[in-house]
């Protein structure tokens, strides 16, 4: 990357869902070390890259997609991107319907949890950059949709009640979900502490549900653009993360 004068955008947006409650040999939750505190550690590691790119020609960008979901949980908690026992975070036989409805403990928590993380790490990022005086560095969120991929090929969503009722979901193709990453990364109306989702929450064209970090009134219905412009669940994932990974970011 040195040789091509630092990287302009890095594009976070490695994704599982919907996995039994398995550790990683780290020990850590196989979605959550996949999906937030792998992605906290790559962006500290080429983020003096980002900024070489931005110096030298007045912009980068580091985009974190999310996910679009309906709500299950409304904050961050510590203990999922904490060491722990596989099957120790909510059982793999828990009721989806009831995760999300009771708010009974399961892998959907997971989900939800990695969802608002990888956006609450974006506006962590946006309010923290500032402070280092590069401006020139934009943190973007964004969510795809209900988008047809691969990701709802596995065994909790292909065997569970959403497999079920997938008929009935309003849904859109790869590339349209897409859009909004590309938004995210491309479009000159991108400013740092924006997050892009499908208008209408599961599908249609990408519109700004949060702008500069403050939430917008779009009438998207999204589960956690609240939760994710609070200060609080800022400081949670960034401090969890660098917990997680024994490191200090400083932007």
């Amino acid at each position: 990357m040195k040789s091509y004068g630092g990287l302009d955008i890095l594009c976070l947006n490695a994704g599982i869902m919907a996995f039994d409650d398995d550790r990683t040999s780290d020990g850590f939750d196989v979605q959550i070390q996949t999906n937030v505190i792998s992605h906290f550690l790559l962006t500290s590691v080429v983020y003096p890259s980002v900024g070489d790119a931005a110096g030298k020609r007045g912009e980068a960008r580091i985009v974190t997609q999310s996910l679009s979901a309906q709500e299950i949980t409304k904050s961050l908690e510590a203990k999922y991107f904490e060491k722990s026992d596989a099957n120790a975070l909510g059982g793999n036989d828990a009721w989806t319907l009831s995760q999300m409805i009771l708010g009974r403990k399961g892998l959907w928590t997971h989900c939800a949890q990695m969802k608002l993380a990888n956006s609450a790490f974006a506006m962590a990022l946006h309010h923290k950059l500032p402070e280092s005086k590069i401006s020139v560095i934009k943190s973007v969120g964004c969510e795809p949709g209900y988008s047809v991929t691969p990701l709802q090929g596995t065994k909790h969503f292909a065997n569970g009640v959403l497999a079920k009722l997938d008929f009935m979901m309003p849904k859109q193709s790869a590339s349209d979900g897409s859009l909004n990453a590309a938004m995210a990364c491309f479009s000159s109306e991108a400013k740092s502490g924006d997050l892009y989702a499908p208008e209408k929450t599961l599908t249609g064209k990408p519109v700004k549900v949060v702008a500069g970090g403050e939430r917008q009134k779009t009438g998207w219905i999204g589960a956690t653009d609240k939760a994710t412009c609070d200060p609080e669940q800022h400081k949670l994932v960034w401090e969890a993360c660098e917990k997680a990974l024994g490191i200090e970011f400083v932007v």
